[in-house]
């Protein structure tokens, strides 16, 4: 086994979860410190103002649910 050299996405040091919508959005929590397990706020790329609030959030992850 061998593993490429991890490569840096963004200037983020405590990322707790990043994913990307089927549209090509990507949305992510960031934690403000190592002794911080958790942000309130979820980003999304597109705006800087781009957010989600009004809770503590650990993880964000993409889930879809089509009935039949």
């Amino acid at each position: 086994w061998s593993f490429a050299t991890p490569v840096r996405l963004y200037d983020w040091y405590f990322t707790k979860s990043f994913s990307k919508l089927p549209d090509g959005t990507e949305f992510w929590v960031d934690a403000p410190s190592a002794a911080t397990w958790w942000n309130d706020t979820v980003g999304f790329s597109g705006r800087a103002d781009s957010v989600r609030t009004g809770a503590k959030f650990y993880k964000a992850r993409f889930w879809s649910h089509a009935l039949t």
